[in-house]
């Protein structure tokens, strides 16, 4: 099983910190990294590509070998719809980061396809998960003044098909993961097994036997690859989820990450090396086995242990 770590990297996260993040992956002796590869951010105006940003990240992580699981999540508004009236709207309704996640207009997928085949020639990435949660918070819609959430698996086996068919005809080695969401076995058997490699889950749990439903999505798709590409614990509260102590985030981590090895699982990402934010602040994210400020949790060496 590769051990794999997410990192939470915001526009405003300068290049001094993301190298300090790298820094802290080769310590933690991972063999992956998964990152946020956003169109959303590399083609702000239709035609113009702004490779910069993304250049530097994928290239910090090359140069130190490590692996990247790239995560295919977002749209420009050129691209979704997203002009200044829903913009607003979605200020109103506290969901200000999710211009980029609105599901695209399909008059607009030949130019997703079109920037998708320049990311897949310019980056050496073998492995992609196709939009983070699609029947969750990815892929929303925004109709008649109100977010719609899980309601666009039509939309999405279009995104899947150019994806699968766009990397497979430039790197055919490369191998891509099903967005994840809580299948069933409806769901499920309605997509293509010829659309992806990878069945991709985020079985939040701190009980390994109610981990996920394992045994249903191998008897669904018993030749495809299983990867866990999110799954953390918190060690402050946000929102609905609870916290626990740096201890017990140590336990739960070494507990579940044992757990998924004895179920054949392929890949196993831990969300996230870092706080999202400081402790302070709104709409944040606790899971990380380091501070916002990069103070090293004990839950840190417990990681770095697993193998």
């Amino acid at each position: 099983m590769k051990k794999g770590i997410n990192l939470a990297i915001y526009n405003s996260i300068d290049q001094d910190y993301f190298l300090k993040l790298i820094d802290l992956c080769k310590e933690l002796q991972v063999d992956l990294v998964k990152i946020g590869v956003c169109w959303h951010d590399i083609e702000k105006e239709q035609g113009k590509y702004d490779w910069n940003r993304t250049d530097f990240f994928i290239n910090s992580i090359k140069k130190v070998n490590l692996e990247i699981l790239a995560d295919l999540s977002t749209f420009p508004c050129w691209a979704n719809g997203v002009d200044e009236r829903k913009k607003e709207f979605l200020r109103k309704i506290n969901f200000p980061n999710f211009d980029g996640l609105i599901c695209i207009e399909e008059k607009n997928l030949p130019y997703y396809q079109s920037y998708l085949n320049e990311l897949v020639k310019r980056y050496d990435i073998q492995l992609f998960e196709i939009i983070n949660e699609p029947f969750g918070m990815g892929l929303p819609k925004i109709i008649d003044n109100e977010i719609i959430f899980g309601k666009s698996f039509e939309e999405y086996l279009k995104i899947l098909e150019i994806s699968y068919k766009t990397i497979k005809s430039i790197r055919p080695y490369a191998k891509v993961g099903l967005g994840a969401f809580d299948y069933d076995i409806i769901l499920l058997e309605k997509i293509p097994s010829d659309f992806f490699d990878a069945i991709c889950l985020h079985p939040y749990s701190h009980k390994p036997n109610e981990f996920f439903n394992f045994d249903l999505v191998e008897n669904i798709s018993s030749e495809k690859e299983i990867w866990i590409t999110e799954w953390g614990v918190n060690t402050e509260k946000a929102g609905w989820i609870q916290k626990v102590s740096e201890e017990k985030q140590g336990e739960i981590i070494q507990e579940v990450f044992s757990f998924s090895k004895t179920k054949g699982i392929e890949i196993f990402c831990y969300h996230t090396l870092n706080d999202w934010r400081p402790i302070n602040e709104e709409d944040n994210n606790f899971m990380g086995l380091v501070t916002f400020d990069l103070n090293k949790k004990k839950s840190f060496e417990v990681y770095k242990k697993c193998q």
